[in-house]
């Protein structure tokens, strides 16, 4: 009798956490679309230097620049010169750094953003 409710309780076991593993798959691929098809959203990430390593097609289109022309650049390219000059990319990449260990996203603070064309963006994260 002891065998089986043994068996019982490791299938049991092995069954919620079969649950858990695809209601957290579940969970990771519907924020993976929602993030992908974001188009009015800037969202990109930077290493822990302040490169770009992950550029969506939101930010594509928030700054007029595609992915080959945005990835492994600095963060600093998505601030509005006179953002530049106060030193604004380097404070938000301390703040990004102090508030996430491995990836850092940029666009924390609201601020003026300038895209490829010139053109000028309000960005807030």
């Amino acid at each position: 009798m002891r065998l089986v409710e043994e068996t019982a309780q490791r299938t049991w076991a092995a069954v919620e956490r079969a649950q858990a593993e695809a209601a957290l798959l579940e969970r990771e691929e519907r924020l993976r679309l929602i993030v992908e098809n974001a188009r009015d959203h800037a969202i990109f990430t930077a290493d822990s230097g302040g490169r770009i390593d992950t550029w969506l097609p939101g930010a594509a289109g928030v700054f007029n620049r595609n992915k080959v022309m945005a990835v492994g650049r600095p963060t600093a390219m998505t601030f509005a010169p006179e953002g530049q000059e106060r030193g604004e990319p380097s404070v938000e990449l301390a703040t990004a750094g102090r508030r996430a260990s491995r990836r850092i996203c940029a666009g924390i603070f609201a601020r003026t953003a300038r895209s490829c064309s010139s053109r000028r963006a309000f960005l807030s994260g």
